[in-house]
């Protein structure tokens, strides 16, 4: 820009705006500093609120931390609060690429749920197992139940791949949001996981109360508990190896979890296989 014009207003413009954003991580940096650590004319200009100072930017790291995101001299702050600018902005991104940028308490609420109606249906078949000295079909039934995840998983993902839309009733927002990630695989893996996972949550509810037999919840807990995460095993399938935990890079390369490697083909050309998102087993029948 410097050699494009010779005009003074267009380069005081320039100057200031883009040496105040190479420098507004130091500025941002400066706000989490104590004031006895920063040099005295960091101090005065915090003062004269010219850069972002401490007691301004410590909102934002406050509850619930969607507010105070200019790192400047947070002059706009305001502004852009009050108006809920920032909300008015996800709602679009929601909209246009079909994903919230963090999980809300309610997709929170729901997954706790999920949680615990899979861990007592797997507590249900543990205790039952032990009181009736009968292990091997509920062990056989938790396998069975989680082959039949991963088929049901590729089912439903090939079902909402290629039919229906944004306004179809009830399945609608999945819909668009399954049809826009072959157009945008990454989102995937900046979404929260209680944002991916509530969807299928609350279906376990009514099957924990309609049985004692340990083999049905042996079965029910597997097979809910890996349909309820499969959304969150499809993300890590898009994530390289360098970036995942330990656990589910074994878990991958073991062929429990759909891997990287696997889930690959379902991104190329013609785009009409490896739909299955629990190991990603049942997709070669």
């Amino acid at each position: 820009m410097d050699l494009a014009v010779n005009d003074p207003i267009f380069h005081a413009f320039v100057s200031v705006w883009s040496g105040c954003l190479l420098f507004s991580q130091q500025f941002h940096a400066w706000a989490h500093t104590t004031k006895s650590r920063l040099p005295p004319l960091v101090i005065a200009l915090q003062d004269m609120r010219l850069p972002v100072s401490r007691s301004q930017r410590v909102d934002h790291h406050i509850p619930p931390y969607n507010n105070n995101y200019c790192i400047v001299s947070g002059v706009w702050n305001e502004f852009l609060d009050k108006r809920q600018i920032f909300k008015a902005l996800e709602m679009i991104l929601f909209y246009k690429l079909g994903v919230r940028p963090r999980s809300t308490w309610a997709h929170r609420a729901w997954v706790a749920c999920g949680c615990t109606m899979v861990l007592i249906s797997l507590a249900k078949a543990i205790m039952g197992a032990a009181k009736s000295h009968i292990w091997l079909k509920p062990i056989l039934a938790g396998l069975v139940g989680y082959v039949l995840a991963d088929l049901m998983s590729g089912v439903y993902h090939w079902g909402i791949d290629n039919y229906g839309s944004a306004s179809t009733p009830i399945f609608g927002s999945q819909i668009d949001a399954f049809q826009r990630h072959h157009k945008w695989p990454w989102i995937i893996t900046r979404t929260e996981f209680a944002n991916l996972s509530h969807v299928l949550a609350p279906c376990l509810l009514p099957m924990v109360f309609a049985s004692n037999d340990p083999i049905f919840h042996a079965f029910v807990a597997v097979c809910w508990g890996c349909i309820m995460f499969s959304l969150q095993f499809h993300a890590w399938a898009h994530i390289t190896k360098s970036k995942l935990p330990p656990l589910v890079n074994a878990l991958q390369d073991m062929g429990l979890l759909v891997s990287r490697s696997k889930h690959a083909n379902h991104h190329r050309p013609p785009y009409n296989n490896n739909y299955c998102m629990v190991s990603g087993a049942m997709d070669n029948h």
